[in-house]
């Protein structure tokens, strides 16, 4: 059962998988089907390489029991700089928009960031992280 809502996570990143671009960006997938709480987390964010300012990050979370996507379940996220400066802590304001929860960051300073992510579902909670690298500002 569990592979499965491994591959529903795939399966919802396919058109991203072949260079399509959503929101105007490609996009990076930063973990797929990882276990988080009581649920399979998929992360994504874009743009593919991003540089100082907006980081847009999208969760899709999956019950593995039922295999339904988790619509009601409040998703934050905190960034801290490799220094340890926190930049941006949450409950960062996000929405839901079918199968993805959406955040918009802002991020100052071009280097590693960790981002962790706080999931509060109805069944389960939990967290996940992953690292992001910013480049400068694009000076074109």
């Amino acid at each position: 059962m569990r592979s499965f809502a491994v591959l529903l996570s795939f399966a919802g990143l396919l058109p991203f998988a072949t260079g399509v671009r959503a929101h105007g960006a490609d996009w990076e997938v930063r973990m797929v089907g990882q276990k988080v709480g009581g649920y399979d987390v998929t992360v994504r964010t874009a743009p593919k390489q991003p540089r100082t300012g907006r980081l847009h990050v999208e969760v899709q979370l999956i019950d593995p029991e039922t295999l339904a996507y988790i619509e009601r379940a409040a998703v934050s996220a905190v960034a801290r700089f490799r220094d340890g400066t926190i930049a941006q802590a949450g409950p960062v304001s996000s929405r839901y928009r079918r199968p993805w929860h959406e955040i918009d960051m802002t991020l100052k300073k071009s280097g590693t960031w960790d981002v962790e992510l706080a999931i509060d579902g109805p069944r389960a909670r939990g967290n996940a992280s992953f690292r992001v690298d910013i480049l400068p500002e694009d000076k074109k």
